[in-house]
């Protein structure tokens, strides 16, 4: 669902439907800020990032990767996101 957001231009207020989703990437990830940002221009939906540290492709490091998804939705609350995503489509499939 659409949410109006009130903003101020010049003192006047506008408003807009605009949406927040908000994606939490392992750090090692290039292309998907890229790709989502031309994928939803023009859509009205704003793209808010923030990376969780991956060191290694391993079981241990995606243990320790997962246990920093909390404080990384965490941040993403801070910008009023409406929505969150967790976008680590390889590393689920090697832990499962």
């Amino acid at each position: 669902m659409l949410k109006w957001r009130i903003y101020k231009y010049n003192e006047q207020p506008i408003a807009f439907f605009m949406q927040r989703l908000g994606i939490i990437i392992p750090s090692s990830n290039t292309t998907v800020e890229s790709e989502f940002s031309v994928a939803l221009y023009g859509s009205g939906i704003t793209l808010h990032t923030t990376r969780v540290h991956l060191n290694n492709m391993t079981i241990k490091g995606l243990s320790a990767m997962e246990k920093q998804t909390v404080v990384a939705a965490k941040l993403l609350r801070d910008a009023n996101v409406d929505l969150v995503a967790l976008l680590a489509r390889l590393e689920a499939c090697l832990k499962g």
